[in-house]
This record gives C-alpha cells, sequence and structure tokens, in this order.
C-alpha cells in the first residue's frame, strides 16, 4: 500500500509540474510518421512535408551516409527516383553504400570527411562538397547525422536547403537554454533543443517537428507549416511521447540512461531556466 501511495505522489507531482499535454497535438508531423529504415518514423514524416509542399521527386543529401540503407532518413526517397548524394567517410560502410546503391544510379556514392571548420586538413565542409560535387544544386532535403559536430555543421552552413534533418537536443532538459562546450555537445549529445533552435532561426529556419532528429524548414516555405505549434520545448516532449511508442527500448535503456548522466545533470543545474522535471 505504501509503495502504490509513493507511486500516485511520484505522478501527481510530476503532472503538476510539467506544463505538457500528455498527448501530441493534432496538428503535429508525428501524426504520420512511419519507418521503413529510418530509426524513429523519419520517412512518414517526410511524407508528410513534401506533400504539403508539392514536391514529388527532389534531390536528396544524407550523412553520415552509413551503408545507404540502415537507420536511412531518405533511402525511401532514392528508391522513388529521388536523385541526389550519400556521404560516408569509413571505407568498408563506403563500400557497402556503393554497392546498395548499384541499382539506383541517381544517387552518387561520395567518400568524404565532413568537418565544420574551412581548412581543416582532416576533411572539408559541406559546403566545399557541394561545390565539388553537384555545385549549382538546390537541395531539397539535407540529413545530418555524424555523431559529433553536427550543431557546428548546422551553425556554419552556407548552402539553403529546403528542409534539414539534424540529430540534437533530446538528451538536454527542453528548456535549457544554456549552450554547452563544443567539447562537450561533440558526445553525441549536441545542443539542447532551445539553442538548436536558435542555430536554426539565426541560418532562417524554423522547427516543425522533432522524431529525435529535428526538422528544419527553411522561412520562405514555412507558411505551410504555420498551424503546428512549434514551441522547442514542446516539440522535445512531443518527440519524447513519440519515442516511447516507436522506439519504447531505446526511450527505457538508452535514452534513460544518457538523461542521467551526472555530467549532464551538472550542466542542466548551471541553467536557472529549467523548471519542471523530465521522467
Amino acid at each position: 500500500m505504501k509503495r502504490l501511495v509513493l507511486l500516485a505522489l511520484f505522478w501527481i507531482n510530476f503532472a503538476s509540474a510539467s506544463p505538457f499535454p500528455d498527448t501530441i497535438q493534432p496538428n503535429s508531423l508525428l501524426h504520420h510518421a512511419y519507418r521503413v529504415y529510418s530509426q524513429y518514423g523519419e520517412e512518414g514524416v517526410l511524407d508528410a512535408i513534401f506533400q504539403r509542399l508539392g514536391i514529388e521527386q527532389g534531390f536528396l543529401v544524407e550523412f553520415g551516409g552509413y551503408d545507404g540503407v540502415n537507420m536511412s532518413n531518405t533511402r525511401v526517397l532514392a528508391e522513388r527516383g529521388w536523385s541526389g548524394a550519400f556521404i560516408e567517410p569509413n571505407d568498408n560502410l563506403y563500400r557497402l553504400m556503393v554497392e546498395n546503391f548499384r541499382s539506383l544510379p541517381n544517387i552518387h556514392c561520395i567518400k568524404e570527411y565532413i568537418t565544420p571548420f574551412e581548412n581543416d586538413p582532416q576533411g572539408k565542409t559541406f559546403d566545399a562538397i557541394a561545390d565539388a560535387y553537384f555545385p549549382n544544386q538546390e537541395i531539397d532535403v539535407l540529413s545530418i547525422d555524424i555523431d559529433g559536430l553536427d550543431h557546428l555543421i548546422f551553425k556554419n552552413l552556407k548552402r539553403k536547403p529546403k528542409l534539414i534533418i539534424i540529430e540534437g537536443g533530446m538528451f538536454w532538459h527542453p528548456m535549457m537554454q544554456l549552450e554547452v562546450p563544443d567539447e562537450v555537445a561533440a558526445l553525441n549529445v549536441q545542443q539542447p533543443i532551445i539553442v538548436m533552435n536558435h542555430y536554426a532561426n539565426d541560418q532562417g529556419y524554423q522547427l516543425i517537428c522533432s522524431t529525435f532528429n529535428a526538422f528544419f524548414i527553411r522561412n520562405d516555405l514555412y507558411h505551410h507549416f504555420t498551424a503546428i505549434n512549434n514551441n522547442p520545448s514542446l516539440i522535445w516532449w512531443e518527440a519524447m511521447l513519440h519515442m516511447k511508442n516507436i522506439a519504447s527500448y531505446f526511450y527505457n535503456v538508452d535514452f534513460q540512461i544518457i538523461r542521467r548522466f551526472e555530467w549532464i545533470q551538472d550542466w542542466e543545474r548551471k541553467d536557472p531556466n529549467i523548471t519542471f522535471s523530465v521522467p
């Protein structure tokens, strides 16, 4: 009985501390999510976005491209006849990627290491790679996932794709406005969702959804999505509800472990904007 009382008190306290609803808003693009190759249903969200934009076929770029199949956000688009490029620096993965796109010659497989910094001997910026391989091509969707300095690539990007999908924002408290040092963010935890949203706004983009990967639409196309409440903290919250449903193992194990890392919570305690608990 005592355990039931304590459990009830926990949920009462949590509910009173949370300013967000326990369901995903009706206009959220998450209602369209489904997955074929992606991790969290990104294909369905992409379908809903491009339907609103009236784009049936376009130009895609994805990096890290991995093997061109597993955990890919845009592979389905390539199979529908989209053209574009997959970029991967790892030798073995690149060879697999080439093989996996052998039947899709509309996709250019590129072996390059992408860095946020110009004149970096380790690699090239995305813009330098674009200049070399597809210089005059407008990009309809750019998917960024390198498990490291994704946020700096986004922050320094000169190309302006219509839509950017980028991993980031989920491992920090959804009301955290503190920008953590790059060496911390680079541990595959990125920046808080509010900070990522600031980068996007500075680049001329608006947040419209997150599946765990955040979707940012270019300002001139945002009028198609104004019915969506794009408060970044709410978008974070809905992504968490979505992950509980679509990736329960990740949410219940990996996500919870990372969220409770002491060094993450130490940084969060430095931010006075944090006003409610995260389960």
